[in-house]
């Protein structure tokens, strides 16, 4: 750990070298005034880690000298420890006002500087534990936008949700299905209200996690055994199920949206996002005389969901003329 100690009595900073040496800080500046610990502070090379500063020194004392670390973007929060004569305890409030974390007495007890120190590294290494952490998911965020581009009406492949395929995938399984299964088929599309609105306001990587949250929330309701899910693109995803025992069960739609409810999703300025579901099914079912496996009661699970979600972006939209025109009319009545 680098570390600055700042006092003007040169009998104390030795104390503080020797003392901090024997327990192996050995990068470890030590000045005799607030203006030199400013001129240190911009030619180091590295950061300091931790700063000890005398309270009572001429000139600067340790108080405006603590103002000015802070400062600086990088010393935002690095520990600042104030070296105090019992005498001078009046002044530990101002310290603390100016950013101080914590206070050595003088005359110094070697042990309870060491411990003072040893608990600023512990606070040191915790910082830097989460910047790395920052640093990487900012990373990986940024990773992300650059290769999940996509277009609102494009299909991506979400993972590590049960069941779920990519469309071309799941287009392959129902094409592969005999006769008897494809009569069997039960397919549910489910469409995210407003998505183009959500899709505007939100990065490729939220609306990746959005999306994810989503088909997380369905999976957790679904109560089918064996299903297979896909996103299909324009906040649309399908459900099939083969089997003839399971069926979507009734509050479907109500238990998806309570538990979207309860994950309280957010755009990137983490300002609450709306996130309403909606759910379609068929408009056809599949023919005992047809010919065989067919996409068709797929897109038709498709078209009906999406329906549902224009008829209410138009009765929305009537709404709103209406109510805008009821305003008019009053305003100039």
């Amino acid at each position: 750990m680098k570390i600055l100690a700042v006092d003007d009595d040169v009998i104390g900073l030795e104390i503080v070298a020797k003392t901090l040496k024997a327990v192996g800080y050995n990068d470890l500046t030590v000045v005799s005034s607030g203006a030199e610990a400013l001129e240190q502070i911009d030619l180091s090379p590295q950061p300091f880690d931790c700063f000890l500063l005398d309270i009572q020194m001429p000139e600067m004392d340790g108080i405006e000298l603590c103002t000015k670390i802070r400062q600086f973007d990088e010393y935002k929060s690095s520990p600042i420890l104030m070296i105090t004569a019992m005498t001078e305890r009046k002044h530990i409030e101002g310290a603390f006002i100016a950013g101080a974390n914590d206070y050595i007495n003088k005359p110094f007890d070697p042990l309870e500087l060491t411990v003072r120190v040893r608990l600023a590294e512990k606070l040191v290494n915790s910082q830097k534990a989460s910047a790395s952490k920052e640093l990487l998911v900012d990373s990986m965020n940024t990773d992300i936008d650059n290769i999940l581009q996509f277009t609102v009406r494009e299909t991506i492949e979400i993972k590590n949700v049960p069941s779920m395929v990519e469309k071309l995938a799941l287009e392959n399984y129902l094409l592969q299905l005999s006769h008897k299964k494809t009569l069997q088929t039960k397919i549910a599309a489910f469409a995210i209200k407003d998505f183009e609105k959500i899709f505007e306001r939100t990065s490729p990587s939220s609306m990746y996690c959005l999306l994810s949250d989503v088909a997380d929330a369905i999976a957790k309701n679904i109560d089918i055994i064996n299903y297979l899910m896909s996103y299909c693109g324009s906040g649309i995803f399908t459900c099939v199920t083969t089997s003839d025992d399971n069926e979507y069960p009734v509050d479907l739609e109500q238990s998806i949206q309570s538990t979207l409810d309860e994950m309280k999703t957010s755009y990137n300025d983490d300002a609450f996002c709306d996130v309403t579901l909606l759910l379609g099914f068929p408009s056809k079912s599949t023919s005992l005389w047809s010919s065989g496996p067919s996409l068709e009661p797929m897109h038709s699970a498709l078209e009906a969901v999406d329906n549902i979600r224009s008829r209410l972006a138009r009765k929305e939209q009537n709404k709103v003329s209406y109510d805008l025109l009821k305003y008019n009319r009053q305003a100039a009545g």
